[in-house]
C-alpha cells in the first residue's frame, strides 16, 4: 500500500509549491524537472527547430494536454498507482520521442508540455533573474517565448504587436490568462470518484464562465495586457493557493486551529506582493 502515501504526498505537497517556484522563476522548475531531463538527454543537435510561424499557435497544444489532464486526476490519477504509474511512463516516452525529434526544448518542454502555460502566466515578471544550466549553449530551438531565454520577454515576444491592442485576448496566452482561475475552481469543485461527464464539465464550465467574465471585463475597461496578464495571474495563483492549502497540511499532519488561515494569509499576501512588483516592473519599462 506504500504507494497511496507517496502520491499524496507528491499531488497534494509537492505540486503545490510548483507555483510558488514559478512566481519566483520558472527556470528553476525547468532546471530540475525529471521529464525536462529526460528530453534533454534525448536532444538531437541536428533535430528541428520550431518555425517562427509556429510560434502564432504554439501555446494551444499545451493548454489542450492541460485540460485533459488535470481533470483526469479526479478519475484515477490521484489515487489509482498504476494509472499514475502509466501517466509517468508515457510523459517520460514522449519526451524522449520528442527530444530525437527537436534539438534541445523545442518538441516537449516548449510546445507540449501541459505546465508550460503556467510557467508563463506565473513567471511573467519573475522575482529572481537566474539562467537555466541545462541550456547554456543555447541553440535558440524556440524563435520566440522560451522562458529560459526570453525570462520577463516571454509573453510580449508570445503577444508581439497584440499586446498593445485588445487582440491580445484571443490569443492562447491571453484565452489561457482568462480562462485559467475558472478551470481551478472548476477542479477543486469537484471530489475523486466522480464520473468523467462530470469533471469535465465542471472544469470546462467554469473555465468557459471564467474566460467570459474575465475576458468581457478586459475588453470593455480596455485593460492592457501589461495590467491584465499578472492581475489574472495573480487571481488564478490565488485560488489555487487557497484550496490546495488543506490537503498540503493534511498531508503533513499539521494541525491547529489557527494553521490553515495563517497559511492561506501568508500566501495570499505573497501573491500580492507578486501582483504590485509586477505592476512596479511595468511602468519602469514604460517610462524607460
Amino acid at each position: 500500500m506504500w504507494p497511496q502515501p507517496v502520491m499524496g504526498f507528491f499531488w497534494n505537497f509537492v505540486l503545490p509549491l510548483l507555483p510558488l517556484s514559478f512566481l519566483m522563476t520558472p527556470v528553476l522548475w525547468r532546471a530540475v524537472c525529471p521529464l525536462a531531463t529526460l528530453n534533454m538527454l534525448a536532444a538531437n543537435p541536428r533535430g528541428r527547430q520550431l518555425p517562427s510561424e509556429v510560434m502564432r499557435w504554439a501555446g494551444w497544444p499545451a493548454m489542450l494536454m492541460l485540460v485533459v489532464l488535470v481533470p483526469a486526476r479526479h478519475l484515477g490519477l490521484n489515487h489509482e498507482p498504476m494509472a499514475f504509474t502509466a501517466l509517468v511512463l508515457g510523459a517520460a516516452l514522449v519526451a524522449c520521442v520528442l527530444g530525437r525529434q527537436y534539438q534541445a526544448r523545442a518538441g516537449f518542454c516548449n510546445l507540449i508540455c501541459p505546465v508550460l502555460p503556467v510557467e508563463r502566466l506565473y513567471g511573467q515578471l519573475p522575482l529572481a533573474d537566474i539562467g537555466n544550466p541545462r541550456c547554456s549553449d543555447c541553440t535558440v530551438c524556440t524563435p520566440r517565448g522560451c522562458p529560459d531565454l526570453a525570462g520577463s520577454k516571454t509573453l510580449p515576444q508570445l503577444l508581439g504587436p497584440l499586446r498593445k491592442e485588445r487582440g491580445w485576448l484571443m490569443t492562447a496566452t491571453g484565452v489561457f490568462a482568462c480562462a485559467f482561475p475558472g478551470f481551478i475552481a472548476g477542479y477543486f469543485r469537484v471530489p475523486d470518484g466522480a464520473s468523467a461527464m462530470t469533471t469535465y464539465a465542471s472544469v470546462i464550465g467554469w473555465s468557459l464562465f471564467s474566460w467570459l467574465l474575465l475576458g468581457s471585463a478586459a475588453r470593455v475597461t480596455s485593460l492592457a495586457s501589461r495590467v491584465a496578464l499578472p492581475l489574472y495571474g495573480a487571481l488564478a495563483a490565488a485560488l489555487y493557493f487557497w484550496f490546495a492549502a488543506p490537503g498540503a497540511l493534511t498531508t503533513v499532519d499539521a494541525r491547529g486551529a489557527y494553521v490553515l488561515p495563517v497559511l492561506r494569509a501568508a500566501l495570499l499576501l505573497l501573491v500580492g506582493a507578486w501582483f504590485v512588483r509586477t505592476q512596479r516592473l511595468a511602468v519602469r519599462a514604460t517610462r524607460g
